[in-house]
């Protein structure tokens, strides 16, 4: 789906007026009003960790989309009502990060899907009670924790890895 670029603009304009998503991007305005709901960090932002927690109040965020790098300090425990971690083909996803998730109890949606390295999954995952899609496809995991089981409400598991230069080379799924 194409937009032109001014219909674009006119929509993140409007969308953060209205406090539906907040976007970290390269020279955004740090000065929010309200209450953020929805927070996307693009990968063109500098990632200043004393402007992240010191002026965002995460403590309303539903939803938090990452593009680029993972920073330590993207995942905080303020994000208690979080709901939707969207971290697909980040870098630097460490087993600090995967620790930090499992405390956000109120998760319905993870997607890790192309994150590189290898993860372990920790037996915190095990928490996250409310989960109802997990996406780890084109992820190396090195296991899934028996506190998987744990999840009542997962509906999604969302598996599968394609390796990049395979499908370069073949074309073919």
């Amino acid at each position: 789906l194409d937009v032109h670029d001014l219909i674009r603009d006119i929509a993140i304009s409007k969308a953060t007026e209205e406090s539906l998503v907040f976007t970290l991007d390269e020279g955004c305005d740090l000065n929010t009003q309200g209450k953020i709901r929805h927070l996307a960090v693009s990968s063109r932002w500098k990632r200043d960790k004393d402007a992240f927690e010191s002026t965002l109040d995460l403590s309303h965020l539903r939803s938090l989309t990452v593009f680029g790098r993972l920073e330590a300090f993207f995942i905080s425990d303020k994000m208690r009502l979080l709901r939707i971690l969207d971290l697909e083909d980040t870098k630097g996803l460490t087993d600090q990060h995967l620790h930090q998730i499992g405390k956000l109890v109120h998760l319905i949606y993870l997607s890790l899907r192309g994150c590189d390295g290898n993860l372990r999954l920790p037996d915190s995952l095990g928490n996250l009670r409310h989960l109802q899609t997990l996406d780890v496809r084109d992820v190396r995991i090195i296991n899934l924790p028996r506190t998987i089981i744990k999840l009542d409400k997962l509906r999604y598991l969302l598996v599968g890895f394609v390796p990049r230069n395979d499908y370069k080379e073949t074309g073919e799924w």
